[in-house]
């Protein structure tokens, strides 16, 4: 189990690679886009920032022990802090419930677990198969480069690990139903951009939207993150709704964008007009159906072994990301 590969660098792909940091453990991540982040990606626009997927973490009274440091450590290296400000619309939670924004952007969390595995992280890696050969795992990707492994962990949505030729895709029959049972939702994400010194006109860090068929969630990332500081340009988020995202899903993207827009202004009338705007759908934004039993990973090929792991064993949010991870990790240790 020396040589270890960990297809994505989403959340509990980063997770797992710390977790299994070992000075008998060579950890190379392959990750198809050009940046680590998965679901917590970042977009850029010049010097702005803004979070695509999701925008802020939320720890519950609840939250398992084993999950107590993990908040800990993120929040005393300053990865994390506090959520400050208004946010209207929020259903109301348990007392005592935290929640939290990077202010570096959703994606530093990821890439804080990344440089503190020491793994070996390569972007642009699109994979295509996985092959077994004399108690090795080969595995090809779209560019036909190629390399041999002693475990695969496959931290991706399911749809991505089904796609998957090779061995592999012959020998899990059994596994590969309950992988096509799982559901994933959609939506779109619209990000907004404005001048410096522009007023936005609205009190709120975050708001949900509940008189819209089109637009759910609006965030305005940069004082969400950074309490705006005097002059920064203001960067808005806007989300769509699951059944839009259903319904647009094989649309033109700045199509889609333009409905978007559309029902931003009849909501917000004053909004000031932006400079420049990124649209991005989620094909994969959120588990609505895990895998039956929350059973943390899965186990697909044992020698030599390929397992999958993520959010759809146990639910879509930073403690199921935790949990999924920390579940195979432990499988995979008392195999060393």
């Amino acid at each position: 189990m020396g040589r270890v590969l960990v297809l994505g660098a989403g959340l509990t792909g980063a997770l797992c690679c710390a977790m299994l940091r070992s000075p008998s453990l060579q950890v190379t991540v392959w990750e198809k886009e050009r940046e680590a982040g998965g679901r917590m990606s970042n977009t850029h626009w010049e010097s702005q920032i803004a979070d695509l997927g999701a925008q802020y973490i939320t720890r519950m009274p609840g939250t398992r022990q084993a999950h107590q440091g993990y908040y800990t450590e993120l929040l005393e290296a300053g990865v994390l802090k506090p959520l400050e400000g208004l946010v209207e619309g929020m259903k109301n939670m348990e007392l005592g419930t935290k929640h939290f924004v990077a202010p570096r952007g959703s994606s530093s969390i990821v890439n804080y677990f990344l440089e503190q595995s020491d793994a070996n992280v390569k972007f642009g890696c699109h994979v295509t198969h996985v092959l077994l050969r004399d108690g090795e795992l080969e595995v090809w990707t779209q560019n036909g480069a190629h390399d041999y492994f002693d475990t695969v962990i496959l931290s991706v949505p399911t749809p991505q690990i089904l796609l998957l030729q090779g061995d592999l895709a012959k020998s899990i029959p059994t596994q590969r139903s309950a992988l096509q049972k799982v559901r994933y939702s959609s939506r779109f994400a619209l990000v907004l951009f404005y001048n410096a010194g522009q007023e936005l006109g609205v009190p709120w860090v975050m708001k949900y939207v509940t008189d819209s068929p089109i637009i759910c969630f609006l965030s305005l990332d940069n004082r969400k993150r950074s309490c705006e500081p005097l002059g920064e340009a203001p960067v808005l988020v806007v989300h769509s709704s699951v059944h839009f995202g259903a319904e647009q899903s094989q649309c033109d993207v700045e199509e889609v964008a333009q409905l978007i827009q559309c029902e931003l202004q009849r909501l917000l009338p004053h909004l000031p007009s932006h400079v420049h705007h990124k649209v991005h759908r989620w094909c994969h934004s959120q588990v609505t159906v895990p895998v039956d039993g929350s059973p943390g990973h899965l186990i697909l090929h044992q020698r030599p072994l390929i397992a999958c792991v993520g959010d759809y064993f146990t639910r879509s949010n930073f403690d199921g990301c935790i949990e999924s991870a920390l579940s195979l990790t432990s499988t995979l240790k008392s195999l060393l």
